[in-house]
């Protein structure tokens, strides 16, 4: 063996990089109308990507059905090429809400509304007319605010649903 290619080979065995990835692989137990029912992903999240491994290539889906040993996915490109034991790898999470800030929100208008009601049963107890139509307008205002901090949580989970489903059409074309 000349010595330059034992000098090559050793230099290639120095330089050597074992790289370790772990990865997140589940296996499709059932499918069938677009639904996978899959085992092996115990800690993928509500609403995660998932990849699934076909025969022809892969095909994309969301997390949604978390059981103790299986997950519940909505299969988003064509389904029929995906069969059962077919490999799923984990992905990214497709969406998430930031429920402090709308938590502190709902949590201010309570507080708002609890504390005009407050004063509206002050004022009944001997005020004049003026008094009570002010804290009238009050607590209608505050009820207002605590109606539209309900409506503004259901506007932000409405429109990630609706980032889903068109993340979803977007890979049917």
């Amino acid at each position: 063996m000349p010595s330059s290619l034992v000098e090559n080979l050793k230099k290639e065995i120095e330089g050597f990089k074992k790289e370790i990835k772990a990865e997140k692989i589940g296996h499709i137990l059932e499918v069938g109308d677009g639904i996978a029912k899959i085992s092996g992903l115990g800690g993928v999240g509500s609403q995660e990507m998932l990849e699934f491994n076909t025969e022809d290539g892969s095909v994309s889906g969301i997390a949604f059905n978390l059981e103790e040993d299986t997950v519940g996915a909505i299969i988003l490109g064509d389904y029929l090429k995906v069969k059962e034991g077919d490999k799923v790898y984990q992905g990214q999470v497709l969406a998430t809400l930031n429920q402090a800030s709308a938590l502190a929100n709902l949590t201010s208008a309570q507080g708002t509304l609890a504390q005009a009601k407050a004063n509206y049963d002050k004022i009944l107890t001997g005020a004049k007319t003026e008094d009570i139509k002010i804290s009238e307008d009050s607590l209608l205002s505050a009820e207002q605010d605590l109606t539209n901090q309900y409506l503004g949580g259901k506007t932000i989970l409405s429109n990630a649903y609706a980032k889903i489903y068109s993340c979803g059409k977007e890979e049917v074309k």
